[in-house]
């Protein structure tokens, strides 16, 4: 069974790309290595001996001028591995994952297996022991990985018997021990790497291999015989070993190195440096010999890359975590089949740009949330360039653990200068700048950035930063506290007719094909009529649908009740699919419950690998009035696959109805949407520890903004942290109103009105695999629910397109219904409720039709994408 995705991901990539068999689609060679600055041979530094990289250099494309996004492991490795910014991610910090803010994020390796590829990490490549909750990321890879997670301090020699004595110093972890490579980390990488090719080699499918390598991190404990390539005397230290002139104090770290240009710690301190890059060199010397001995190089992507550099007296710092070229700049090698080997460019690129030129190389659609370039041009032309700046980051303070940064360095490189700005993270305030010209000091020893002369400059890039900071962060957007009738927030903007929702010509919009098919058939009540006098009041009620997919199958829940909605006895009914337009007969959910008593289905939660469905129980007709009357309360029903039934699991809260289920928040904890018996807003915060474990907080009350009869939010998460929030509004308005949440949705701005017009029914967002979001409702006031449209933003703030879905009427209805008044034809035209999942590039709607029939449609995404591309 597990061979079956991969199977239907390579159909589909050939059905998509005709001319270009599997045989033909390129491997994926993956290497990453652990602070190694720009010190090789290749690089021109003659003095350390890597010659297996400087052959791959020669095989290759060798980017001069690459750096990294902030210059400290994990958001360096995060932002790499997304294509997202630092700051886009909200990840600053060691400990932070990037699925607590950016849960759906599809990561570079999960493009490659969701593209049919047999993905596999062997070794660090992201972040190692400080996320316990996620160790690596799952979700990226088709195996689990190895060797990937565990703490550098831990890299002991692992040997046979007695271990070598250490022959160097010990300071700061250094061992010098005559042990063979497989006795420390990166010998085992290695090892594991090699078989993991072979094993790669006998599938007919093509990899994306992750090799990570711990070196040359600290400690420098490289086995002996890597040592002896150096003699001591004859190893380059560093002569300029103070803070550069003028630079003020944030630009620098507390690992601070104070014992002059000419200590014996200094000199032993690089020799064990260089030997760890030889050590390195040598295990990926093995990996990309066993490549050759395969017959796959001739097929094969190899990139090469570090995650930032390191200080090692220079400065008179160690560690990372500056604004410093020395720790911005990367070493960056890509050799593709086809492309002339032996290039060297002097382009400035950055490590995000690695995630788009593998999609591009290997023919995939990289997801619209990665903010780098392809750099398929260079390769091409290694004489051309692709952007400006590189833009690098750090935070301070340097190590947050957490919190949010209180101050940023922005730093941009362009060919001449490096100029940074230390900014007041709330504010944007500029407390500090640094400008070093590369063209007369190379180095960075002196702090040009108070000189006259150079007052030009400063407004020049200082410009361009702002250029390059805006370019990669979503629309901000203003809100008020007060009732801005006058002045709706304008979140719709749309071509031809902008910010205006009057001049919206709704006939002219494209229009989404898709395909269509019936979950529960329209049917009689139990109200008898004769055939010629059937209205509404006389078939079934169907409405509330959810849809999930679950255990490799879809699942569908809907209210099912008699004569009117929400009218006592009304049950929860569920059918299930195996490709989302076949389904099974319907079942009951929660069974029939006797009067007075009826059921609301309110949606589907997968919490711990379990299924549960939502149901509002209460008392009377409808479950809105004096809330000892309604006695209404949220539910759930579990599904148990041993007895291929539902059956009752407790209680979430009392006094409850929600319209969306449960999302997860970056913290953890999930959210729900509440409305209690009076109609008054909040929002429940927990689930975590237990179904019944939630904390309620308000988001608007029944007759705090004027006019405003607020129906519960739909919202999602923006890239600075806040909660984006949309209303129907159940009053006069004709239009969504919105609100936003910066403590995760524990407390609120009031709602404004927007310029969005107003669904006529429930409305549903989500965010879609290719990174735009996409809102589905009823959008047209003059035509009510009689159709369904769908709108779509790539910030998450402005929706920039929308379309109508194109869903069929039912081509013929049940004889029992078939002769029907106009009542009946009018009521069967509306299509209420959506709900909308995405399954195997796809999105799929369940929609209640004239609330007797449940129905669903599928759109191809690649559909939706051509309407933001036209």
């Amino acid at each position: 069974m597990k061979h079956v995705l991969p199977f239907i991901y390579c159909l589909s990539f050939i059905l998509l790309n005709p001319g270009r068999g599997q045989a033909e689609r390129p491997n994926v060679l993956f290497i990453a290595v652990d602070d190694l600055r720009v010190e090789l041979g290749c690089y021109g530094s003659a003095h350390v001996k890597s010659p297996n990289i400087d052959r791959l250099a020669s095989q290759g494309t060798l980017f001069e001028r690459a750096y990294c996004q902030q210059t400290v492991c994990n958001p360096s490795r995060a932002s790499m591995l997304t294509g997202m910014r630092p700051d886009t991610l909200r990840v600053w910090d060691l400990p932070t994952h990037f699925r607590q803010n950016k849960p759906d994020a599809v990561t570079l390796p999960q493009l490659f297996k969701h593209s049919g590829y047999h993905a596999q990490c062997v070794g660090k490549i992201f972040h190692n022991w400080r996320q316990d909750d996620w160790k690596g990321d799952p979700t990226s890879w088709s195996v689990p990985s190895v060797l990937h997670y565990n703490s550098h301090s831990n890299d002991k020699p692992q040997v046979a018997g007695e271990v070598p004595p250490n022959l160097a110093s010990g300071a700061g972890g250094i061992e010098c021990r005559d042990v063979p490579d497989n006795a420390y980390f990166d010998g085992r990488v290695a090892e594991t790497a090699i078989t993991a090719l072979r094993e790669a080699g006998q599938r007919d499918q093509p990899f994306f291999l992750a090799v990570g390598f711990w070196k040359p991190h600290t400690p420098f404990n490289a086995p002996k015989k890597y040592w002896d390539l150096y003699d001591r005397e004859n190893v380059p230290a560093p002569a300029h070993v103070t803070p550069p002139t003028d630079v003020p104090d944030i630009a620098l770290t507390s690992a601070r190195y104070l014992s002059g240009a000419n200590s014996a710690l200094l000199r032993e301190m690089h020799h064990g440096h260089l030997a760890a890059i030889s050590y390195l060199d040598a295990q990926i010397g093995r990996v990309l010999h066993e490549l050759d001995t395969l017959g796959l190089r001739k097929n094969t992507i190899i990139v090469f890359w570090s995650d930032h550099g390191l200080h090692l007296g220079e400065h008179g710092l160690t560690r990372k975590t500056t604004a410093f070229e020395l720790d911005a700049h990367v070493p960056l090698i890509i050799a593709a089949p086809g492309h002339k080997p032996g290039q060297r460019t002097d382009a400035l690129v950055e490590l995000l740009d690695i995630y788009p030129t593998l999609a591009d190389l290997c023919g995939l659609k990289a997801p619209r949330e990665v903010e780098g370039g392809p750099l398929t041009t260079l390769l091409n032309n290694p004489a051309s360039n692709v952007k400006p700046v590189a833009l690098t980051q750090t935070p301070r303070p340097n190590y947050l653990r957490g919190k949010q940064p209180k101050i940023m360095g922005y730093s941009i490189r362009t060919q001449r200068f490096r100029y940074t700005e230390w900014r007041d993270f709330k504010t944007a305030k500029v407390k500090a700048r640094e400008l070093y010209d590369h063209d007369n000091d190379p180095l960075e020893t002196v702090n040009i950035a108070a000189h006259p002369d150079h007052s030009e400059t400063i407004v020049k890039l200082a410009k361009q930063l702002e250029q390059t900071l805006s370019g990669g962060k979503p629309s901000a957007v203003t809100l008020s506290t007060d009732d801005a009738r006058n002045d709706p927030l304008s979140i719709l903007n749309l071509p031809g007719a902008g910010t205006n929702p009057d001049v919206i010509h709704y006939a002219a919009l494209p229009t989404l094909q898709g395909e269509h098919a019936i979950i529960n058939p329209v049917t009689p009540g139990p109200h008898a009529a004769t055939s010629d006098k059937v209205d509404m009041h006389h078939l079934r009620l169907n409405l509330h649908n959810y849809l999930v997919h679950h255990d490799g199958r879809f699942w569908c829940i809907w209210s099912d009740g008699p004569k009117v909605e929400d009218w006592p006895t009304q049950q929860i009914k569920y059918a299930t699919s195996n490709d989302g337009l076949t389904w099974s007969v319907a079942k009951s959910v929660t069974g029939k419950p006797s009067e007075p008593h009826a059921f609301i289905a309110r949606g589907l939660w997968v919490r711990d690998g379990q299924l549960l469905a939502l149901a509002a129980h209460y008392r009377g007709k409808g479950a809105f009035g004096a809330p000892d009357q309604k006695q209404l309360e949220l539910l759930a029903y579990r599904y148990d696959d041993s007895q291929h039934t539902w059956v009752r699991h407790g209680k979430l809260y009392d006094n409850a109805i929600n319209n969306f289920p449960p999302q997860k928040l970056p913290s953890g904890d999930w959210i729900l949407t509440r409305r209690d018996s009076r109609f008054n807003v909040t929002v429940l915060i927990g689930g975590r520890k237990a179904i019944d474990d939630w904390q309620a907080f308000p988001v608007v009350r029944i007759g705090q903004v004027k006019g405003f009869r607020p129906d519960e939010p739909i919202f999602w998460p923006l890239s600075d942290g806040q909660l984006f929030a949309l209303f129907r509004d159940n009053g006069g308005s004709q239009r969504l109103f919105h609100s936003t949440s910066g403590d995760e949705g524990r407390s609120w701005n009031t709602p404004v009105l927007t310029n969005f017009p107003n669904s006529s029914s429930k409305l549903f967002s989500m965010k879609t695999s290719r990174g735009y979001r996409i809102i589905v409702l009823n959008a047209n006031p003059s035509i009510g629910r009689r159709e369904l449209h769908l709108a779509i933003s790539s910030n998450g703030t402005t929706f920039t397109r929308l379309a109508r879905l194109d869903i069929p009427s039912p081509p013929s209805l049940p004889d029992s219904v078939s002769r029907i008044e106009k009542k009946f034809q009018s009521g069967i035209a509306s299509l209420q409720y959506p709900h909308v999942i995405e399954h195997d590039e796809h999105i799929l709607i369940a929609l209640s039709r004239g609330k007797v029939q449940t129905e669903v449609f599928r759109v191809r995404l690649d559909d939706i994408d051509a309407l933001l591309e036209n």
